[in-house]
Protein backbone atom coordinates (compact mmCIF):
# COMPACT_ATOMS: atom_id res chain seq x y z
CA UNK A 1 0.00 0.00 0.00
CA UNK A 2 2.63 2.47 1.00
CA UNK A 3 4.62 1.76 -1.93
CA UNK A 4 1.65 2.02 -4.48
CA UNK A 5 1.06 5.48 -3.01
CA UNK A 6 5.31 6.24 -3.22
CA UNK A 7 4.37 5.63 -7.11
CA UNK A 8 1.52 7.33 -7.12
CA UNK A 9 3.32 10.18 -5.83
CA UNK A 10 6.46 10.30 -7.78
CA UNK A 11 3.81 9.94 -10.99
CA UNK A 12 1.76 13.26 -10.10
CA UNK A 13 5.35 15.35 -9.23
CA UNK A 14 6.67 14.18 -12.41
CA UNK A 15 3.35 15.07 -14.20
CA UNK A 16 3.12 18.41 -12.47
CA UNK A 17 6.91 19.41 -13.80
CA UNK A 18 5.90 18.95 -17.14
CA UNK A 19 2.92 20.52 -16.92
CA UNK A 20 4.90 23.48 -15.60
CA UNK A 21 7.42 22.91 -18.35
CA UNK A 22 4.67 23.16 -20.77
CA UNK A 23 2.83 26.48 -19.10
CA UNK A 24 5.26 28.17 -17.74
CA UNK A 25 4.32 31.50 -19.71
CA UNK A 26 0.78 31.19 -19.36
CA UNK A 27 0.80 30.54 -15.23
CA UNK A 28 4.08 32.31 -13.76
CA UNK A 29 2.80 35.82 -11.92
CA UNK A 30 5.49 37.03 -13.61
CA UNK A 31 8.81 36.61 -16.14
CA UNK A 32 11.80 36.13 -15.10
CA UNK A 33 13.15 39.64 -16.52
CA UNK A 34 10.55 40.83 -14.24
CA UNK A 35 11.86 42.95 -11.13
CA UNK A 36 10.33 44.68 -7.96
CA UNK A 37 13.07 47.05 -7.06
CA UNK A 38 11.22 47.97 -3.78
CA UNK A 39 11.51 43.71 -2.48
CA UNK A 40 14.95 42.42 -2.56
CA UNK A 41 15.69 39.49 -0.54
CA UNK A 42 11.83 39.56 0.46
CA UNK A 43 10.31 36.97 2.42
CA UNK A 44 7.11 34.88 1.04
CA UNK A 45 4.27 37.17 0.97
CA UNK A 46 0.99 37.77 -0.98
CA UNK A 47 2.70 39.08 -3.59
CA UNK A 48 5.53 36.81 -4.02
CA UNK A 49 4.34 33.46 -2.57
CA UNK A 50 8.03 32.24 -2.05
CA UNK A 51 9.83 35.28 -1.82
CA UNK A 52 12.30 37.36 -4.03
CA UNK A 53 15.77 36.82 -4.55
CA UNK A 54 18.25 39.51 -4.49
CA UNK A 55 17.66 41.29 -7.59
CA UNK A 56 13.83 41.31 -6.81
CA UNK A 57 13.12 38.29 -9.44
CA UNK A 58 9.93 36.52 -8.35
CA UNK A 59 11.51 32.88 -6.64
CA UNK A 60 8.22 31.00 -7.75
CA UNK A 61 8.66 32.01 -11.54
CA UNK A 62 11.88 31.41 -11.56
CA UNK A 63 10.82 27.90 -10.17
CA UNK A 64 8.29 27.26 -12.84
CA UNK A 65 10.91 28.85 -15.83
CA UNK A 66 13.44 26.52 -14.53
CA UNK A 67 11.64 23.57 -15.23
CA UNK A 68 11.54 23.57 -18.47
CA UNK A 69 15.62 23.55 -18.73
CA UNK A 70 15.44 20.42 -16.41
CA UNK A 71 12.86 18.48 -18.09
CA UNK A 72 14.59 19.69 -21.42
CA UNK A 73 17.79 18.52 -20.48
CA UNK A 74 16.78 15.60 -18.71
CA UNK A 75 14.55 14.20 -21.48
CA UNK A 76 17.26 15.24 -24.37
CA UNK A 77 20.52 13.96 -22.94
CA UNK A 78 18.51 10.76 -22.39
CA UNK A 79 17.35 10.56 -25.64
CA UNK A 80 20.54 11.33 -27.64
CA UNK A 81 21.99 8.74 -25.37
CA UNK A 82 19.70 6.32 -25.68
CA UNK A 83 19.70 6.74 -29.63
CA UNK A 84 23.21 6.33 -29.75
CA UNK A 85 23.61 3.61 -27.35
CA UNK A 86 21.25 1.71 -28.63
CA UNK A 87 21.92 1.62 -32.13
CA UNK A 88 25.64 1.01 -31.32
CA UNK A 89 24.92 -1.69 -28.86
CA UNK A 90 22.59 -3.30 -31.54
CA UNK A 91 25.40 -3.32 -34.08
CA UNK A 92 27.86 -5.03 -31.79
CA UNK A 93 26.01 -7.81 -30.06
CA UNK A 94 24.54 -9.02 -33.37
CA UNK A 95 27.63 -9.07 -35.14
CA UNK A 96 29.96 -9.92 -32.96
CA UNK A 97 33.84 -10.56 -34.10
CA UNK A 98 35.76 -7.46 -34.99
CA UNK A 99 33.22 -4.73 -35.06
CA UNK A 100 32.10 -5.83 -31.56
CA UNK A 101 35.55 -6.06 -30.27
CA UNK A 102 36.19 -1.80 -32.15
CA UNK A 103 32.94 -0.85 -30.64
CA UNK A 104 33.08 -2.19 -27.15
CA UNK A 105 36.87 -0.86 -27.17
CA UNK A 106 35.72 2.22 -27.54
CA UNK A 107 32.77 2.10 -25.70
CA UNK A 108 35.24 1.12 -22.81
CA UNK A 109 37.65 4.27 -23.42
CA UNK A 110 34.67 6.83 -23.18
CA UNK A 111 33.55 5.01 -20.07
CA UNK A 112 37.31 5.49 -18.88
CA UNK A 113 36.82 9.49 -18.99
CA UNK A 114 34.58 10.73 -15.89
CA UNK A 115 31.35 12.37 -17.64
CA UNK A 116 30.79 15.20 -15.44
CA UNK A 117 34.89 16.62 -15.95
CA UNK A 118 34.29 16.19 -19.21
CA UNK A 119 31.24 17.49 -19.82
CA UNK A 120 32.98 20.69 -17.45
CA UNK A 121 35.49 21.31 -20.71
CA UNK A 122 33.41 21.17 -22.83
CA UNK A 123 31.53 24.01 -21.69
CA UNK A 124 33.62 25.70 -19.91
CA UNK A 125 35.35 25.67 -23.79
CA UNK A 126 32.00 27.00 -25.32
CA UNK A 127 32.24 29.79 -22.56
CA UNK A 128 28.70 30.87 -23.27
CA UNK A 129 27.16 27.45 -23.03
CA UNK A 130 23.24 26.87 -24.57
CA UNK A 131 20.64 24.44 -23.63
CA UNK A 132 21.32 22.11 -26.76
CA UNK A 133 25.28 22.55 -25.62
CA UNK A 134 24.57 21.01 -22.39
CA UNK A 135 22.88 18.14 -23.51
CA UNK A 136 25.50 17.47 -26.52
CA UNK A 137 28.02 17.43 -23.07
CA UNK A 138 26.36 15.52 -21.22
CA UNK A 139 25.74 13.11 -24.04
CA UNK A 140 29.50 12.49 -24.87
CA UNK A 141 30.14 9.73 -22.55
CA UNK A 142 26.48 8.79 -21.37
CA UNK A 143 25.76 6.54 -24.58
CA UNK A 144 28.42 4.36 -23.38
CA UNK A 145 26.55 2.92 -20.69
CA UNK A 146 23.34 2.24 -22.84
CA UNK A 147 25.69 0.38 -25.56
CA UNK A 148 27.41 -1.83 -23.43
CA UNK A 149 23.37 -3.01 -21.67
CA UNK A 150 21.76 -3.29 -25.19
CA UNK A 151 25.03 -5.38 -26.22
CA UNK A 152 24.55 -7.73 -23.43
CA UNK A 153 20.91 -8.07 -23.81
CA UNK A 154 21.26 -8.91 -27.69
CA UNK A 155 23.98 -11.42 -26.50
CA UNK A 156 21.17 -13.50 -24.29
CA UNK A 157 18.15 -12.70 -27.29
CA UNK A 158 20.16 -13.88 -29.60
CA UNK A 159 20.24 -17.81 -28.04
CA UNK A 160 16.04 -17.28 -27.73
CA UNK A 161 14.34 -19.92 -30.29
CA UNK A 162 12.35 -17.75 -32.39
CA UNK A 163 15.44 -15.73 -32.92
CA UNK A 164 17.53 -18.36 -33.99
CA UNK A 165 14.25 -19.37 -36.15
CA UNK A 166 14.14 -15.93 -37.91
CA UNK A 167 17.99 -16.50 -38.84
CA UNK A 168 17.10 -20.00 -39.95
CA UNK A 169 14.21 -18.26 -42.74
CA UNK A 170 16.67 -16.01 -43.92
CA UNK A 171 15.57 -12.98 -42.19
CA UNK A 172 17.50 -9.70 -43.04
CA UNK A 173 19.41 -8.55 -39.63
CA UNK A 174 17.85 -5.67 -39.90
CA UNK A 175 14.62 -6.96 -39.75
CA UNK A 176 15.62 -9.38 -36.81
CA UNK A 177 17.10 -6.45 -34.32
CA UNK A 178 14.08 -3.94 -35.05
CA UNK A 179 10.84 -7.07 -34.81
CA UNK A 180 12.23 -9.44 -32.73
CA UNK A 181 15.38 -8.21 -30.50
CA UNK A 182 14.62 -4.73 -29.80
CA UNK A 183 11.49 -5.82 -28.53
CA UNK A 184 12.65 -8.23 -26.47
CA UNK A 185 15.02 -6.39 -24.74
CA UNK A 186 12.87 -3.12 -24.45
CA UNK A 187 12.43 -3.44 -20.70
CA UNK A 188 15.82 -2.95 -19.07
CA UNK A 189 16.22 -0.19 -21.39
CA UNK A 190 13.60 1.49 -20.18
CA UNK A 191 14.32 1.05 -17.03
CA UNK A 192 17.89 2.62 -17.46
CA UNK A 193 16.51 5.36 -19.49
CA UNK A 194 14.26 6.35 -16.69
CA UNK A 195 17.17 6.79 -13.91
CA UNK A 196 19.06 8.58 -16.72
CA UNK A 197 16.59 11.44 -16.21
CA UNK A 198 17.49 11.12 -12.87
CA UNK A 199 21.37 11.70 -13.37
CA UNK A 200 21.33 14.07 -16.40
CA UNK A 201 19.03 16.23 -13.93
CA UNK A 202 21.75 16.32 -11.35
CA UNK A 203 24.50 16.32 -13.78
CA UNK A 204 22.53 19.99 -15.49
CA UNK A 205 22.01 21.28 -11.49
CA UNK A 206 25.39 20.70 -10.89
CA UNK A 207 26.93 22.51 -14.09
CA UNK A 208 24.26 25.85 -13.48
CA UNK A 209 25.41 25.44 -9.91
CA UNK A 210 29.31 26.00 -10.76
CA UNK A 211 27.98 29.00 -13.63
CA UNK A 212 28.52 26.18 -16.78
CA UNK A 213 24.74 26.02 -17.00
CA UNK A 214 22.41 27.01 -19.53
CA UNK A 215 23.29 30.94 -20.22
CA UNK A 216 19.95 31.76 -22.00
CA UNK A 217 17.32 30.36 -19.23
CA UNK A 218 17.02 30.09 -15.72
CA UNK A 219 17.97 26.61 -14.29
CA UNK A 220 17.28 25.48 -10.77
CA UNK A 221 21.33 24.78 -10.19
CA UNK A 222 21.66 28.44 -10.80
CA UNK A 223 19.17 29.48 -8.33
CA UNK A 224 20.76 27.10 -5.39
CA UNK A 225 24.29 28.63 -6.07
CA UNK A 226 22.67 32.15 -5.94
CA UNK A 227 20.85 31.05 -2.68
CA UNK A 228 24.14 29.07 -1.27
CA UNK A 229 25.57 32.66 -0.93
CA UNK A 230 22.83 34.11 0.61
CA UNK A 231 21.52 31.36 2.60
CA UNK A 232 21.45 33.65 5.56
CA UNK A 233 19.74 36.41 4.53
CA UNK A 234 17.59 34.91 2.25
CA UNK A 235 17.15 30.62 3.01
CA UNK A 236 14.28 30.57 0.50
CA UNK A 237 16.37 31.39 -2.34
CA UNK A 238 18.04 27.68 -1.69
CA UNK A 239 15.74 25.57 0.00
CA UNK A 240 12.96 25.88 -2.50
CA UNK A 241 15.28 24.70 -5.72
CA UNK A 242 16.89 22.81 -3.30
CA UNK A 243 13.54 20.95 -3.19
CA UNK A 244 13.03 21.06 -6.34
CA UNK A 245 15.70 19.12 -7.72
CA UNK A 246 15.32 16.95 -4.76
CA UNK A 247 11.66 16.14 -5.43
CA UNK A 248 12.38 15.23 -9.09
CA UNK A 249 15.11 13.03 -8.64
CA UNK A 250 13.43 11.07 -5.82
CA UNK A 251 10.49 10.79 -7.71
CA UNK A 252 12.26 9.43 -10.83
CA UNK A 253 14.11 7.15 -8.71
CA UNK A 254 10.80 5.70 -7.04
CA UNK A 255 9.62 5.13 -10.66
CA UNK A 256 13.32 3.57 -11.84
CA UNK A 257 13.01 0.94 -8.66
CA UNK A 258 8.43 0.09 -9.92
CA UNK A 259 9.54 -0.06 -13.55
CA UNK A 260 12.54 -2.85 -12.88
CA UNK A 261 10.30 -4.71 -10.65
CA UNK A 262 8.00 -4.53 -13.04
CA UNK A 263 10.23 -5.92 -15.96
CA UNK A 264 12.27 -8.33 -13.83
CA UNK A 265 10.25 -9.81 -10.86
CA UNK A 266 12.88 -12.19 -10.06
CA UNK A 267 14.86 -9.35 -8.76
CA UNK A 268 11.69 -8.24 -6.54
CA UNK A 269 11.34 -11.62 -5.90
CA UNK A 270 14.86 -12.05 -4.45
CA UNK A 271 15.16 -8.74 -2.92
CA UNK A 272 11.69 -9.68 -0.61
CA UNK A 273 13.29 -13.41 0.36
CA UNK A 274 16.47 -11.55 1.51
CA UNK A 275 14.20 -9.92 3.57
Amino acid sequence: MIRRLLVSTSAAILLAIVLLALTASWIAPYTPRDRDETALLDQPSATHWLGTDENGRDILSLIIYGSRVTVTVGLGTVALCLAVGTLLGLIAGYSRGLVDELLMRATEVVLSFPGILLAILIVFVVQSPGTLTVILALSVTGWAGYARLVRGQVLQARELEFIRASEALGARPARILLRHVLPTILGPIIVQATFGVAGAILAEASLSFLGLGPSEATSWGAMLDQGAVLFIKSPYLAIVPGLAIFSVVLAINFLGDRLRDAFDPTQRHDASSAH
